[in-house]
């Protein structure tokens, strides 16, 4: 409940993208120094909380930038993103079980980490296209002014 009420708040107030940003920063942080907190009790606690409530922050970002792109279509765009969701969680328990097979838990760590980063790059790849795209396709009664 902490992490869609404070998702919610942060974009609301600051934008979904820069929550968006933020938020998968965190968990990356959180992800990649986990096998470290993990030694202590106070380590697990405040690594796990910041991964509950950041992770649970990211599902109302997502859904308002979504909602944002196709706002007549929000419930199929909402559907999809469900339907990547529930694909993600099942490659990811996949993968996961690979690697825990075949490594050791730090290394899923970092995997996940790693998968939080390359997001992070995709979602700001994808803002500077779009904004690309969006200067080279002024309507003609922009450019005409």
């Amino acid at each position: 409940v902490i992490g869609g009420l404070s998702g919610g708040y942060a974009s609301d107030r600051w934008g979904s993208l820069r929550t968006i940003l933020v938020c998968l920063f965190l968990l990356s942080i959180v992800l990649f120094v986990l096998p470290w907190a993990l030694v202590t009790l106070l380590g697990t606690m405040l690594a796990l909380t910041i991964w509950g409530i950041v992770g649970w922050a990211l599902t109302p970002v997502q859904q308002h930038r979504l909602i944002a792109f196709a706002p007549e279509q929000a419930s199929i765009v909402l559907s999809l993103n469900s339907s990547a969701i529930y694909l993600g969680i099942s490659c990811g328990s996949a993968l996961g079980s690979i690697l825990v097979q075949s490594t050791s838990l730090s290394v899923l760590c970092w995997v996940g980490a790693g998968w939080e980063a390359v997001t992070f790059g995709l979602i700001l790849l994808s803002t500077f296209i779009e904004q690309r795209s969006t200067e080279h396709n002024l309507p003609m009664e922009a450019s005409a002014n």
